[in-house]
Order: structure tokens, then sequence, then C-alpha cells
């Protein structure tokens, strides 16, 4: 059976570090990443030229095997030789079982086949309109923000049509490259289409009275080409782009990027934390290159995949039984932010991919146009044009907020989003992309403060019920004095095991102490909706709508359970759920004061 990538509408990698594998494979081909040496500091130098670079090629050279790539900057940043090795007289599937036997060897994967998928373009007269624009509430974010050409967007891909009318004014050369073997570095010209039509999205030229506008009216677009015309390539290519991107990004060249478009898809039979791996365990290489991403300080944008699965969860039958849809379902990736499809009317796209855990946004993804080959527009359906709308609005939030970092930027995406009821099943707290939302929320310091410090609880009150509702009751004090009786304060609060807050509002009852009744708290993200709190053990950030006296409780258990908090997340707390409705009106007139 093969398994193929999916750009497109999906990318399909099937990443197996099994001995037998499913996949299709470049043959005698292996990524790996050897463990550094103890109390030796792994470089790029050393990787590519020295030492580890040494080291690697005695160990494939025991194994009858050589190494025929080198990845400095994913090998300084995983403390390891990341390599490609290649037998002439073994199959993969031998060299991965010898090197999952080393005791040296962090992670390890076959060279996967990738293969793009052609996308469908509608017929429909109507789907020529842009009316994913206005989906996201982008003329509204328009009126503050249009971007700058000094914030980057980076589009791994099947290259750019940089050519274009409506693409070559914010295409960037100088930092734009090509990994497909066989082509020099500078071929990142789009042979494909698929590549031109997500860059269109994020940063199509606007108010040119030319084709189409993207998010951006103006920023700066790198092509990271990893695909060829026919929409074929491998895991290794891919593993190539992100470490151009992390050396860029380690180096400084790249300070102000502040996205990674990636609108591709992998099934692969290994779990999450399989993927992930520990400290003793062999993890995935896919995953070590993910991760090596993630800790550049960057937002890494992914689409969900087009299959109708769940993400986070096997696929219940049929020829990818029991896989999961990777990078969506990886785990450990705090800048990462995977996005799911919407069609016109709103309704997700049941057809696409789908989780009301770890698919974090859904943005406009059926009958998308944008700009093709050959100076042409065209549209098409998929995530893989879902996830260019988050990309872009990063890029507007950057734009509007130079300073504002990766955490802050996708704080503000959820925060700032629209929720629907009917997208609960489908997609985390049913959040809608709200571009305008997210800039304003961005603006006022109303995202999760990122340097709150654990603050003391005050345990005999915490357990105190008032009209049905338990209160947390939070004693606050800093250098700046106390908060004053009637202050307004922002809540946040998200379930332990997760990474993401949904924010809502209080008040300080009494001068220096903040009273948070779950109960009463008021959902800021949707004022229609009704939502209950489950049972679980959550932590809870504050922090007064001025960005003073922030602070954050953990551990603290919702829902009727008890827990006994350690550290500075103060004593144990039993609160009640509550049931919140918050009526628009109400919210205007507290808004207000």
């Amino acid at each position: 059976m093969k398994r193929r990538f999916w750009l497109s509408s999906l990318l399909g990698i099937l990443l197996f570090c099994q001995p037998v594998l499913a996949g299709e494979t470049r043959p005698g081909d292996v990524l790996v990443m050897f463990r550094g040496e103890e109390g030796m500091k792994v470089t790029a130098a050393s990787a590519t030229e020295g030492r580890e670079a040494f080291r690697a090629a005695s160990i494939a050279a025991s194994m009858g095997a050589r190494v025929t790539a080198r990845y400095g900057a994913l090998s300084e940043a995983g403390g390891g030789a990341f390599v490609l090795i290649h037998s002439d007289t073994k199959t993969e599937a031998e060299l991965i079982e010898e090197l999952k036997a080393r005791s040296d060897v962090a992670a390890v994967s076959p060279n996967y086949v990738v293969r793009l998928a052609e996308t469908k373009t509608p017929n429909d007269p109507r789907y020529s309109e842009l009316w994913g624009l206005r989906s996201i509430y982008a003329p509204e974010a328009w009126a503050t923000e249009t971007g700058k050409d000094s914030v980057y967007v980076a589009i791994i891909d099947s290259g750019i049509s940089y050519g274009h009318e409506d693409l070559a004014g914010n295409f960037d050369a100088e930092h734009s490259y090509c990994v497909v073997q066989g082509l020099a570095s500078n071929r990142y010209e789009d042979q494909n289409g698929h590549g031109s039509h997500v860059a269109g999205i994020i940063g199509a030229v606007g108010n040119n009275t030319t084709g189409v506008t993207g998010v951006n009216w103006l920023t700066k677009l790198i092509s990271v080409r990893a695909f060829g015309a026919s929409g074929e390539t491998s895991l290794e290519e891919l593993t190539a782009a992100i470490n151009y991107l992390v050396g860029q990004l380690s180096g400084g060249a790249l300070s102000n990027l502040a996205a990674v478009n990636m609108s591709l898809s992998v099934y692969i039979d290994e779990t999450p934390s399989q993927m992930s791996g520990s400290s003793e365990q062999v993890s995935s290489a896919f995953w070590q290159a993910m991760s090596a991403l993630n800790k550049q300080g960057v937002l890494i944008v992914v689409a969900a995949g087009n299959e109708g699965y769940e993400v986070g969860a096997p696929v219940p039958s049929g020829s990818r039984r029991g896989s999961y849809v990777y990078p969506a379902s990886f785990q450990g990736l705090d800048n990462m932010v995977v996005v799911g499809a919407i069609k016109e009317d709103g309704s997700f796209a049941s057809s696409y991919n789908w989780s009301s855990k770890y698919v974090h946004l859904a943005a406009p993804g059926v009958g998308i146009l944008s700009t093709r080959l050959n100076n042409s527009y065209g549209s098409g359906n998929g995530t893989s044009f879902a996830a260019p709308y988050v990309s872009g609005a990063a890029a507007l939030l950057k734009s509007a907020i130079p300073g504002a970092t990766p955490q802050q930027i996708k704080s503000a995406l959820l925060e700032g989003a629209t929720t629907t009821s009917a997208l609960l099943s489908y997609v985390a707290g049913g959040r809608q992309l709200n571009v305008s939302g997210a800039l304003k929320a961005l603006n006022s310091g109303q995202v999760a403060p990122v340097d709150a410090k654990t603050a003391e609880v005050d345990e005999a009150a915490s357990t105190r019920t008032s009209e049905g509702y338990s209160t947390v009751v939070v004693k606050i004090a800093s250098d700046e004095g106390s908060p004053q009786a009637g202050d307004r304060f922002y809540v946040w609060l998200k379930k332990s095991s997760e990474t993401a807050y949904v924010r809502y509002w209080t008040t300080v009852v009494t001068g220096g102490q903040l009273n948070i009744s779950v109960g009463e708290l008021r959902n800021m993200s949707d004022v229609s909706v009704a939502a209950s709190i489950s049972t679980g053990t959550y932590d809870i950030l504050y922090q007064r709508d001025d960005g003073k006296f922030s602070g954050r409780i953990t551990g603290v258990a919702l829902a009727g359970t008890s827990s006994s908090q350690s550290g500075g997340g103060g004593g144990g707390c039993n609160v009640a759920a509550g049931l919140w409705t918050v009526p628009l009106a109400l919210l205007w007139m507290r808004g207000k004061r």
C-alpha cells in the first residue's frame, strides 16, 4: 500500500519507524539524528564539517552506508548530528532496525515520497468573489493596518510565481530558497501552482487596481520551495527546507518573520507521544525538525488536512486505519496553530479534518480565489487554502505591533476569534478567524500575559461560596501598590493539560483583593453562546486592563473536584462549575465602567 504526501488540499506523508515500512520511500535513504557526545557542544560547523560530521560518517560507514546530506542548523538546535544516510546494499527498513538498536540514535525516519494533489476549481462564477476576506473581518482590520514590507512570511510549498502581476511587488528574492534535489538553490519559481495560490491569500499586492488582494496589501513573501513541478518531494527535502529556515532564524537574518506556512499533512502510524519520544526514547526525525523550528520563536501555521478524520486520533477505518495526521497531531509545539476549513455560509467543511481540541481555528477554505501560474487567477478548496488566512493574519498583527511575540500573536488570534456553537464540535472553542478581533486584542493588551508571576492564593477564602458559586480569592500586591475596588481585570482560563487560554473578565470587589467567581466569569469571545466549565484541573492567568498586576495560579480544581496545590500556586481550591451567558447590552455597560 502506498501512502503519499499531499500539498494543496492536503499533503500526506507517512513516517514509519518500524522495521517494516508501509509508505512509499526513497530506496536506501534514512534521516537520522545522532545524540551528541556528553559534555560536547554540537555546532552547525561541527555537524557539517567537524567532529560530529566525522562521527556520523564513521557510524554510517560501519553500517554499510554513507552520509549524503547534513543539516547544520537542525543539528545545533537539537544537540546532535542530523543527517541523511544512504546505502546501496541495505534497505531503509534494515538501516532503521539497526539504528533504533543503537543508544546514540535520538531520532530516525525513512525518506518518504511526498506528492501534491490537484485542487478542484469550481465553475460557479460566485466563487470568483473574495468572500473569505470579509468572513475574517479583514476590511475592518485594514482600517487600522494593511501590512508592512518589513514583515516576512515563509511558505514551504511548491514555490511562488514571483513574476505574477499580483505577487511581484511583495516577493522577497533575497531570502527565498529551493531545496528540491537536482535544482539550484535559486530555482524557487512555482511550476505547480499550489504555492502561488497560498502566497496570494497571504499577500497578493493590495490596492493596486489589479487582480485580487491578500490579507496583507504589503508584506514580504519568502518561497522555500520543496516540491517540484510534478508535485512530488520527500521528507528529506522538507527537512532541508526546515533546516534552511532554522539556520536563517538562528543567525538573525529573519528576525521579523511572522509565520511559517505549511499547507501540508502527513499520515503516520505512530501516536503523538511516540513521535515526540522522551530523553531516553527514539523520536521521529520529522518531529525533531519541527521542534527545532518551534524553538526559534516563530509561529508555525499548518493545515489540518482534508480527509474528514479527527486530528489527534487514529483513523478509524480504511487504508489509513490506525494512523494519525501530522504535523497537525504533533504535541509539545507551543508555537503551532492548526487550521480547519469553513464554507462561505460559515459552516464547517465536514469533509475536512477536525478536532474540538487540536484544531485551533477555522478559516475560509472552499471556493478560495487567488493567484495562479502565468499571471492567472483561479479558485481552490481545502485546508491548504485556509491555513494562509491565519499566516496572513499573523503578519498583519506583526505589522501593527512589531515587538509582539509568537505567543502573543497566537493568543490574540485565539482570543480575538469569533466563536459559534456550530463549530464547537469541529474546532477548539468553536473559533473562527477574526483578524480585526485579533488586532483589537493585541492592541488593547488583552492577550494572555506571557510574563505573569505565580500568585499567592488565599486558602481560607478559596472555598467560600456565594450564590451557589465558589470563589478563588487572590491578594495582589506589587511595587506599584494594590488594585482598587472597581478595577477591571481580564482572566484567562485553560485546562492544565492544554496550551490555549480562553479570555474572560471580572472585577476587583475590594482593594487589593481579586475575587474570581467561576460562575460569574463573562466569556469575551462570544456574547451569544452559553457554555459550561467542564470538570478538570485548570491554570488561571489574570491581568488588569492596563497591563499591570498580572499573575498566574496553577493546578486549580474546577467543577466540584478538589486539589491540593503546591509551590507558589497556593492552597487547595474547590470551585463549582458555572453556566454563563452574556447579553450584548450587559457586556457593553460593563465594558464602559
